[in-house]
């Protein structure tokens, strides 16, 4: 499916704009309740399954639901990531753990559409939304490595 350009920019603009309706319901939504880690587990698995989704939806409106429902997720989990790091760091390395993850966050921003593009270009625009839905489901162990003092840290700071 094509975009003209138009559509592509008012579609990129619907995802950047309701991202931050989601930061801010992630924000309110993580500050009260009680399954944090479950919260973000989901959350992760919902945009991979949304992204993965993108390479077999053919229809504009459909496509625009998704990108919706993708940018508010995305900020959501944002808001949830970055609260996370807030409990996990010593109180006089916040600073210093947000700077590096918008670094580490910053990095995978600018390799990430020379990949998308390339897989694109090499085999198709499906494969490259099949990837790209899978980049969370790979990194999710991460956060379930650190589960246990994720847990200590956000019932020590409540």
């Amino acid at each position: 499916m094509r975009f003209s350009p138009s559509s592509a920019g008012l579609v990129s603009s619907i995802y950047l704009l309701v991202g931050f309706l989601g930061g801010i319901l992630g924000g309110y939504h993580f500050s009260r309740t009680r399954h944090k880690i479950a919260m973000f587990v989901i959350i992760n698995l919902m945009l991979s399954f949304l992204l993965i989704s993108l390479g077999f939806v053919h229809n504009y409106i459909i496509i625009v639901f998704i990108t919706i429902a993708l940018g508010m997720l995305t900020i959501y989990g944002f808001s949830v990531m970055y609260t996370f790091i807030r409990y996990i760091s010593r109180r006089d390395l916040v600073s210093l753990s947000l700077s590096f993850n918008n670094s580490i966050q910053l990095a995978i921003a600018a390799i990430a559409p020379i990949i998308f593009t390339g897989i694109a270009y090499s085999y198709s625009y499906r494969v490259s939304w099949i990837v790209t839905g899978i980049i969370p489901l790979v990194t999710l162990p991460l956060i379930l490595l650190i589960k246990n003092d994720l847990k200590n840290s956000i019932s020590a700071f409540n």
